[in-house]
């Protein structure tokens, strides 16, 4: 089963479609590790001022995908994604592929500040209520190379490696296994451990 920080997970938010996709990555091997709501501050220039990645999926083979879930009904229209509360029937307008792009820029910028070789970073978004079928029409920042559906939830493994896929080619980044140690590296940078003592 994958690693997941924390260990411990709360109530997601009371997002239904977290935990969905929280229990779906649980399928994937020991060879992923998962940040679940990552949250990160940034310096609001290069960066976004702040914001959290509802997962970070990462695998020493692949690289690091940063993924935005929404559930309920979706809806483009108006040049707006819109995110339809099937509990209360409210609709408002959603921001989920920028979000996950914005964590993506935050990771990035911290891993080439703090390491000499980075891995693949890229982003996808999870729409756990609904099925989008191959070769509908979808916005251009939006391919459906990058997104995963309802159907997803039985087995993500198989579709996050082919988001993985997309990434390498679009960016021209060669697949590359990290060591060990390197990986560690990675996941110590974004998520480091460590006590504070009491003074006396």
């Amino acid at each position: 089963m994958a690693r997941f920080y924390p260990a411990h997970v709360g109530d997601f938010h009371g997002s239904e479609g977290e935990r969905l996709a929280y229990h779906a990555l649980e399928t994937l091997g020991d060879d992923y590790t998962v940040f679940h709501s990552y949250c990160w501050l940034g310096d609001g220039v290069r960066t976004a001022a702040q914001g959290e990645a509802d997962f970070l999926v990462l695998h020493p083979r692949h690289g690091i995908l940063a993924i935005e879930v929404k559930a309920g009904g979706i809806a483009y229209e108006g040049g707006a994604w819109q995110q339809t509360n099937r509990n209360t029937g409210e609709t408002k307008v959603i921001y989920p592929f920028q979000q996950a792009e914005n964590s993506c820029r935050r990771v990035i910028a911290e891993l080439r500040r703090r390491m000499q070789t980075t891995p693949l970073v890229g982003k996808a978004v999870w729409f756990t209520s609904v099925q989008i079928p191959q070769g509908k029409p979808l916005p251009l920042e939006s391919p459906r190379d990058i997104i995963l559906d309802a159907d997803d939830l039985r087995d993500p493994k198989e579709m996050l490696e082919h988001i993985y896929a997309y990434w390498r080619r679009i960016l021209h980044i060669p697949e590359r296994t990290q060591s060990p140690a390197e990986f560690q590296q990675v996941i110590r940078v974004l998520q480091p451990v460590f006590r504070i003592v009491e003074t006396l």
